[in-house]
């Protein structure tokens, strides 16, 4: 490529930045928390990669399942001592008759025509069904997931909202968790619960615990005990002034990006300490494409997408300089721009911008920094997955 980096963690080169403790899961599948300040490497999906998020808030004000903090709907409930993935003592909820019967966490109000999404740890016993439900007579809403462990999916119909979206998740042990996005009709006070799904007297599960939070993205665990809780946005960053990137550079970036936080989201971002100079890799608002720009002066000089769905593996890489700019993401290779102003970056910033447009949750395994234009073929190889 004519240019041979040196590989570093990017965790000894980056400077984090976050106002509030953050969990993250470690290499042992344990619920680890990173002091403030200080950047998360995440194992969630199996491999290490640097965890990014916005700023998300739990609103249900108990989290963890037991006895004390949720509520008995007609259930047998006993308090366990499994300490689950290391922090969840664990709650048996056992069905007396009814397969509705379940351990209910705290009412949370929802506003009208918003996304939530809720997310539940739990464990599967002797009941061959889980359900995560909730429901409520007036106004009539209902909204039940249920299935066998690590298979949950909408049953029964669906009343007072809609549900866009289930993601079940097997994390060993025979414990799971499901996230459920939905949205309500009209404001409401609603309680989500776990049961055995089970007519059966004496069937079991094991429920853990329970985060409600706005968007479209479940996010990394906010425990609570007597009120909500927000985990403030991730900021990592980099001073690229020593690098000298003024005839141009390249940047090659491999990862995952689950969503948006309502606005798009930036990747990658390099910038010359304003708003108005940056070039880009950046998940649009909706989702549907992850692209590169490149701003000089607020005006824009190039921008390519291509189609990609969230919570996917990626591949990208930008090749930007005086009069350059080629993106190329997963292989597929856009086109050549030979007219483009530069204005050279002096810092990088990950996940997110000047502007904020923080990543719902991106997992980074790798960037690679090249402060020279790279050949065509070197730009595909970087870029492919």
């Amino acid at each position: 490529m004519g240019y041979n980096p040196t590989l570093k963690p990017l965790t000894s080169i980056l400077t984090s930045q976050r106002s509030t403790t953050g969990t993250y899961v470690n290499a042992a599948g344990q619920i680890a928390t990173a002091a403030i300040d200080t950047a998360r490497i995440d194992w969630s999906e199996g491999t290490a990669a640097l965890l990014i998020e916005a700023a998300a808030t739990n609103l249900i004000t108990r989290s963890a399942a037991s006895s004390a903090n949720w509520t008995n709907q007609s259930a047998t409930l006993t308090n366990k001592t499994d300490a689950a993935f290391g922090v969840f003592p664990g709650l048996l909820v056992a069905s007396t008759g009814s397969a509705s019967d379940r351990a209910q966490a705290a009412g949370v109000l929802h506003a009208g025509a918003t996304d939530y999404t809720v997310t539940a740890w739990y464990a599967s016993g002797t009941s061959a069904q889980i359900a995560l439900q909730v429901s409520l007579a007036s106004p009539a809403t209902s909204i039940k997931v249920s299935g066998a462990p690590g298979a949950l999916a909408v049953s029964g119909t669906v009343s007072g909202g809609t549900v866009s979206g289930v993601t079940n998740r097997a994390l060993g042990g025979g414990r799971y968790s499901v996230s459920v996005t939905y949205r309500v009709t009209a404001a409401v006070t609603l309680s989500w619960g776990m049961g055995p799904n089970s007519a059966t007297v004496g069937e079991t599960m094991t429920a853990y615990a329970m985060q409600l939070e706005t968007g479209t993205t479940a996010t990394s665990y906010i425990p609570t005990s007597g009120t909500t809780v927000t985990r403030a946005a991730d900021i990592c960053s980099l001073d690229v002034t020593p690098l000298g990137l003024a005839a141009g550079f390249t940047i090659a970036v491999k990862g995952t990006v689950f969503g948006t936080a309502g606005v798009s989201g930036i990747v990658a971002n390099f910038d010359s300490g304003a708003y108005d100079n940056r070039q880009i890799i950046v998940l649009n608002s909706t989702g549907s494409g992850l692209g590169a720009q490149a701003f000089a002066g607020g005006v824009s000089q190039a921008s390519t997408f291509t189609a990609y769905t969230p919570g996917t593996p990626f591949a990208a890489a930008m090749r930007v300089g005086p009069n350059v700019f080629r993106y190329v993401l997963n292989a597929s290779v856009g086109a050549d721009d030979t007219s483009v102003d530069f204005v050279p970056p002096t810092i990088l910033r990950i996940g997110g911008s000047l502007a904020s447009q923080i990543p719902a949750r991106l997992r980074l395994k790798s960037v690679l920094l090249y402060p020279a234009l790279v050949s065509d073929a070197a730009l595909t190889a970087l870029g492919t997955v």
